[in-house]
């Protein structure tokens, strides 16, 4: 497997960047489409844009992946009850869901939380 280079990650971000903002602009009645934009700001190390995505996608609808993404922004940021909250409403929608099972491991060890 090929490990890509940081200017082929800014490209790949920029093309996703690029179809979720067409996704969202055709049709805004989805969270998704923010959701993901949420999640290429998140990735682009834009925290400001991507938690003003993530909670447009989630102003439009219930979105695992926005709540994700701000669960991540909380935890980066220390707002560990907050992080839990996000993460925790992220395996309501989507119990199965490894990565807000992760980002809840990571709240509950920072705090000293049983698991």
């Amino acid at each position: 497997m090929e490990c890509l280079q940081g200017s082929q990650i800014r490209v790949l971000l920029l093309e996703a960047e690029r179809l979720y903002q067409e996704a969202a602009n055709a049709d805004s009645s989805f969270a998704e489409p923010r959701a993901g934009l949420a999640e290429v700001s998140e990735r682009s190390g834009d925290a400001a844009a991507a938690r003003k995505e993530a909670q447009a996608a989630l102003a439009i609808g219930a979105c695992a992946d926005a709540d994700l993404v701000l669960a991540r922004l909380d935890l980066a940021a220390g707002a560990l009850s907050q992080a839990g909250a996000e993460a925790g409403e992220a395996l309501r929608l989507e119990p199965a869901n490894e990565d807000a099972q992760q980002v809840l491991r990571q709240v509950q060890t920072q705090t000293g939380q049983p698991k």
